[in-house]
C-alpha cells in the first residue's frame, strides 16, 4: 500500500521545484550525514537549504536531527525531526502528519512564520546592521 501515496522525484531542475513544493502535502528532507563528512572537517556544517525551501512555502517538513537544523527550528513546534537512520521514526512523523491534518496545517503555518521572521535575507541584513552597531559602539566605548 503506500508506493501509489508517495513521489519520490530525485534530483530535479531547480526551476521545477516550486512546481513540486506546490503538489506536495508534506515534505521530507532526509539528510545522509554521512556523507557530509569531508565539508564537516572543513568546519562546515550540514546545509538546510531544502528544509528552508519547504517551510517557506509552507509545507509540513520533517528532517533528520541535526545540531544546525535543531538550533533554528523546534521540534514538534515548525518541523518534525527523526534521528538520522531511523526509518521507523520517519514514519512516525508521516504517519502523524496524515493522521492530525490540523496538526500539520498548524506546523506549516509556525515553521513559514519562523522562516519568514528569521530567515530571509532581509532579516540576516536587519541582524548584521544590529551586529555591526553593536561592534562600532564597542569600539568607541
Amino acid at each position: 500500500g503506500l508506493a501509489d501515496r508517495f513521489v519520490f522525484t530525485g534530483a530535479v531542475p531547480y526551476e521545477r521545484v516550486p512546481q513540486l513544493l506546490a503538489a506536495a502535502d508534506v515534505c521530507v528532507a532526509p539528510f545522509r550525514p554521512e556523507l557530509h563528512g569531508p565539508s564537516r572537517a572543513h568546519g562546515f556544517s550540514l546545509d538546510p537549504l531544502k528544509v528552508f525551501e519547504t517551510l517557506a512555502q509552507g509545507k509540513p517538513t520533517i528532517t533528520i536531527r541535526a545540531d544546525n537544523i535543531a538550533a533554528l527550528f523546534d521540534d514538534g513546534e515548525h518541523l518534525l525531526l527523526f534521528e538520522p537512520g531511523r526509518a521507523d521514526q520517519l514514519a512516525d512523523a508521516i504517519e502523524r502528519l496524515r493522521a492530525q491534518p490540523v496538526f500539520a496545517r498548524e506546523l506549516a503555518a509556525r515553521g513559514r512564520a519562523r522562516v519568514l521572521e528569521r530567515h530571509t535575507w532581509a532579516a540576516h541584513a536587519d541582524q548584521l546592521v544590529g551586529l555591526f552597531g553593536e561592534m562600532l559602539a564597542e569600539r568607541r566605548r
